[in-house]
């Protein structure tokens, strides 16, 4: 997500207009706070630390052979903390905040980096060597012990049978410390853990569903009904769920429309207007569960009341 707001709701950060410059300002008026300069990179991800201090920016830097290094930064004065020098995918930053878990090597392996120790991570999988499949990190539980990932066969263009190839995605849970795989869950991608821990909402990769199934046993619970239109596509339909576990917000049967569903009532509640050529992972949930939040952050839309809100 270009777009985060911080955990105590004060503060929004997001990549500025400017080449190089992730803004942050104040939540309610958008007046800022602080321009942190990337130098030569541009965000491409952006995210609060638990403390609210520091921010995590995935930025696409030339310096080191155009690759996306993970870097972090004071959110009140823009200084430079610290990086890891990695091509680094999707990062999921800890509940306590000290470590952050990435893919990397074009999506074929897996790390944690303790950022407050060591500027090297630790390879939880490499799989750059052969690359035969592709890893997206989705979460990670709050204890820190499992982390939720997408796997995909790798796309081989040198295949000559690559117009018959199908890929077919699934769930993997990783157990951190012993950094295995314990449960596969087959034919699901982008999932996102429920607050409870305890189950995680999923689109299915045949029909674009979306699931809750459960993280011990792989058996689904309930589904969300009507279906949503969840392209079959790592990059595409994220799904996000508010913190309080109320909303779930994803894709529709319209590709122009992004869907409010109630988790408990497990129904779709409105659609929101989405521009098609957008990018979806723009849209973030503020902590306290009460808007989604489009890039920039200025323009805002009331989970409860499905009211746009405009400020700044």
């Amino acid at each position: 997500m270009r777009t985060a707001i911080s955990p105590n709701n004060l503060y929004v950060a997001s990549e500025a207009k400017e080449y190089g410059i992730v803004q942050v300002s104040y939540f309610e008026t958008m007046e800022s706070v602080c321009r942190i300069k990337l130098g030569v990179g541009r965000a491409t991800h952006v995210s609060f630390f638990p403390d609210n201090q520091h921010v995590l920016v995935r930025a696409h830097d030339s310096w080191y052979q155009d690759k996306d290094v993970l870097k972090i930064y004071n959110a009140f004065d823009g200084s430079f903390v610290s990086q890891c020098i990695f091509d680094a995918d999707d990062p999921v930053i800890s509940r306590d905040g000290q470590s952050i878990f990435f893919s990397f090597g074009v999506g074929s392996s897996l790390a944690q980096w303790g950022w407050q120790t060591s500027k090297i991570p630790d390879i939880l999988f490499d799989g750059r060597v052969f690359k035969k499949e592709e890893y997206f990190v989705r979460a990670l539980s709050d204890d820190n012990t499992k982390l939720i990932v997408n796997k995909y066969p790798a796309i081989r263009m040198d295949w000559p049978q690559i117009r018959e190839y199908s890929r077919s995605p699934h769930l993997e849970i990783w157990d951190v410390q012993s950094k295995s795989v314990v449960r596969s869950i087959q034919g699901f991608q982008n999932a996102s853990l429920l607050p409870n821990g305890k189950l995680m909402v999923a689109t299915s990769a045949e029909d674009g569903s979306i699931k809750a199934v459960d993280l011990e046993s792989g058996q689904i619970e309930f589904e969300l009904s009507p279906p949503s239109k969840i392209p079959n596509a790592p990059w595409k339909g994220h799904l996000l769920v508010s913190p309080d576990g109320q909303y779930l917000i994803a894709h529709t049967q319209s590709d122009k429309k992004v869907g409010v569903w109630s988790i408990p009532d497990r129904k779709l509640l409105y659609e929101l207007p989405w521009d098609i050529f957008s990018v979806y992972q723009d849209l973030a949930v503020t902590p306290d569960s009460r808007y989604v939040v489009q890039h920039p952050g200025n323009k805002r839309w009331d989970l409860e009341t499905s009211q746009e809100v405009l400020c700044g």
